[in-house]
């Protein structure tokens, strides 16, 4: 993730729930800015 950090993003069901603060804490914690991409619900979130 630092070697290209303008492509790393996490996708989670939707803003303000658990996921999406676990990820701002990764991303704190790596010291990488990561891209939140919000899905309507875990489903969607989910797939790959």
């Amino acid at each position: 993730m630092k070697a290209n950090p303008a492509k790393a993003s996490y996708g989670t069901s939707g803003a303000g729930t658990v996921p999406h603060f676990a990820g701002l804490l990764l991303s704190r914690a790596a010291g990488v800015p990561l891209t939140h991409v919000a899905y309507r619900g875990g489903a969607p979130a989910a797939q790959i």
